[in-house]
Parts: structure tokens; C-alpha cells; sequence
């Protein structure tokens, strides 16, 4: 099942299928890509509800776009993130640098 992009004024939500590893982190760089260099998004909510695991190279995705919003003035906020993956940002201090919310709605918001 391919990841799902909802563009919205100057907002784009990716919604997740699974774990946020591989080829869905390459897919998940690019979309994010075009949508700044298209000037159609600066900021981002990626909703992790169906997944339960983020590799090393999800990180490093995730540290790379809020690098890129950032230097835009954006901002990349995560939503529905369960145990596993909240347990993975806390051991790499990553949860500092990402606002965190338990679902879309909320991260919309």
C-alpha cells in the first residue's frame, strides 16, 4: 500500500502504512523535497498510527526534514506515534526535537 500525501495551504499531512523504514523513508524524503522546492509546503505531520518501529534511516529522514523546514521557517510535527516508536525518540533524544501528539486531529490543530 503506498504512503498516502494530503496537501493542505502550505501543510502536507504523510500518512504512514507500516513502519517507517527503507524504501517508504526514500519515498518520504522525496515527496518532502518537491513540496519545498515547489514552495507548496514548509511544514509537516507525519502520522505513525500503523507503525511500530523507526529505523536508523527513518531517523536520519526525520532529522533531515526538520533540518530543511526549519531552514524555512517550518516545522515537522509527529502524531500517533505508540510505545515502540515514542520509546525509539526517547533513547535517541530525538523526542526533544519534534513536537509530538497522540493523533492527526490533535497535530492538525
Amino acid at each position: 500500500m503506498p504512503l498516502k500525501f494530503d496537501d493542505y495551504a502550505h501543510a502536507c499531512v504523510i500518512s504512514l502504512t507500516g513502519d517507517f523504514v527503507g524504501a517508504d523513508t526514500a519515498q518520504v524524503r522525496a515527496a518532502v523535497d518537491e513540496r519545498l522546492m515547489s514552495r507548496r509546503a514548509v511544514n509537516f505531520v507525519i502520522d505513525f498510527e500503523p507503525s511500530h518501529f523507526i529505523s536508523s534511516e527513518g531517523l536520519e529522514t526525520l532529522l533531515a526534514i526538520r533540518r530543511q523546514c526549519e531552514e524555512r521557517r517550518g516545522q515537522v510535527k509527529l502524531a500517533g506515534l505508540d510505545e515502540s516508536c515514542r520509546k525509539i525518540l526517547e533513547i535517541t533524544r530525538l523526542d526533544r526535537h519534534f513536537e509530538c501528539h497522540p493523533d492527526l486531529q490533535t497535530a492538525m490543530k
